[in-house]
């Protein structure tokens, strides 16, 4: 009953005993309580889906819900999930203002469209490049940039675009980002210039570019940095070369091709010596490999280097130059080079480039990025607040993942062979290209005893890396075999 006070409850019979059955259904358990209560689990896993919401509720509170709760407490929880959104890019201009304000010299530009019929500014685009790291990229770091984009995945799509580039130690190295719409020419032209701007390249020759192989990303490349060194990342070079050049034997040669000229990454802190420990064991490999080669003495500290029978490279001390180009590109010198150097006795080190040493590398992550205060000291900015970008439904289902190449490996592994070499033949006509559900002979007579006519076998290709494959497991289920009659005589 209710007590004198009006606020509390008075227990006057309290009978201890039940007797009746547990449940687990409760009328207080409503769609709205249960978005309250899991909505930081939707803003994570947009797609949690209703048996992991049910096991969840049902471990928290001992209830069972049904579908159509999920679905109504989805839909609530997605409401207050998109209200916040929207309340965060309303903030985007002091967001703006407080980057500026604690990294200064970064540059922050945002650009916004108006929408027919809403007067506040829309969200487009929007630039980041932090002060401490375009001053260290300048400092301490590789002539060389990356550019790349990939989806960006929520309630409001577009593309991050990014710009990276390769410190001392081979590590990659963050300069700039931008959320765009999509990627187009446009956007490329609009982010490359605030680059070019922060970065100061005025289409330096000395700068050396790794993209893929997009048409917009490319024609603005050849406009705003002619002169510039371009070239293309491995990836994208496999997919044209496996148009002709099928196999896993072929594809794991052209990667290591491609990592010949380069060091991997090593940590800082580990350094023993004045360059890192990967270059130090790169420059002990060459050491080793020079016992091979004979340097003569030309004049003007050139050399002509014989390796083997009927090699020959010339080596330019001078200009740190050899023919066979690996020096030039790896900027530590080759085994050719390497043997000049020790024969003259001097320190192989100090013709090591000087972006491999510890000293560009402090100069790299000198500079300082400081952080940002919460949004309760952001300044208050008196332009309009922004609105979340307009909303543009595809046409179909929504992919959740995007489409492999044939070569490339599922996650999780699979039992099923692909048929990536595989030619069939119609079994009616025995042509090549379509089977007997897409035959035009389909439904007519097969009587015939016509041997062009006949039904064909199907007929598999190998390629010579699945042949390599093979003869490896015959080769090693024979010797097995051997072993064991050998085991039997003895």
């Amino acid at each position: 009953m209710l007590a004198a006070d009006k606020k509390t409850f008075k227990v006057k019979t309290l009978n201890d005993n039940h007797t009746c059955a547990m449940v687990f259904k409760n009328r207080f358990v409503n769609s709205i309580r249960l978005a309250e209560r899991y909505v930081n689990q939707w803003s994570v896993n947009p797609d949690w889906n209703f048996s992991g919401m049910a096991q969840q509720v049902r471990e928290d509170v001992s209830v069972d819900i049904s579908e159509w709760q999920y679905c109504r407490a989805r839909a609530a929880a997605r409401t207050m999930i998109e209200g916040k959104i929207m309340a965060q890019y309303a903030r985007l201009w002091d967001y703006c203002a407080e980057v500026r304000r604690s990294n200064l010299g970064s540059t922050v530009q945002m650009k916004c469209r108006t929408v027919r019929g809403d007067d506040n500014p829309h969200f487009q685009r929007l630039y980041i490049c932090l002060g401490g790291l375009k001053a260290g990229w300048r400092a301490g770091c590789r002539r060389i940039l990356g550019l790349d984009g990939c989806f960006i995945k929520g309630h409001h799509k577009g593309q991050l675009l990014v710009a990276v580039g390769v410190d001392g130690n081979n590590q990659m190295y963050p300069i700039a980002y931008a959320v765009v719409e999509s990627k187009t020419k446009e956007t490329w032209r609009w982010f490359l210039e605030f680059l070019n701007e922060d970065l100061q390249l005025n289409n330096s020759g000395r700068v050396a570019w790794i993209t893929d192989k997009q048409k917009g990303l490319l024609d603005v490349l050849r406009e705003l940095f002619p002169d510039s060194e371009h070239r293309h990342c491995v990836k994208h070079l496999h997919n044209n070369f496996k148009v002709h050049h099928k196999g896993l034997f072929l594809k794991q040669q052209m990667w290591s091709v491609a990592k010949s000229t380069t060091t991997q990454r090593a940590e800082i802190e580990k350094w023993k010596h004045h360059v890192g420990p990967k270059v130090f064991k790169y420059v002990e490999k060459m050491k080793s490999l020079s016992v091979y080669c004979t340097p003569v003495f030309s004049g003007n500290n050139t050399f002509q280097v014989q390796a083997g029978l009927h090699n020959q490279y010339v080596v330019d001390l001078e200009r740190r130059t050899c023919a066979c180009r690996k020096w030039q590109l790896v900027g530590i010198p080759y085994s050719h080079a390497m043997s000049v150097i020790l024969t003259s006795h001097m320190n192989p080190f100090d013709y090591v480039d000087a972006y491999y040493k510890k000293e560009m590398y402090v100069k790299a992550y000198q500079p300082m990025i400081y952080g940002l205060n919460g949004p309760k000291l952001w300044p208050r900015s008196e332009n309009l607040p922004v609105q979340c970008p307009e909303f543009k439904k595809q046409r179909g289902r929504p992919k959740k993942s995007r489409n492999l190449q044939s070569d490339e490996v599922r996650k999780g592994g699979t039992t099923k062979l692909r048929k990536n070499y595989y030619v069939g033949r119609c079994e009616l006509c025995g042509q090549v290209g379509h089977n007997r559900r897409r035959c035009n002979r389909r439904g007519q007579s097969t009587g015939t005893t016509d041997p062009a006519k006949k039904k064909k076998k199907k007929v598999y290709g190998l390629s010579l890396a699945s042949f390599l494959l093979e003869l490896c497991r015959f080769e090693a289920l024979f010797r097995q075999k051997i072993k064991g009659h050998l085991r039997k005589l003895a």
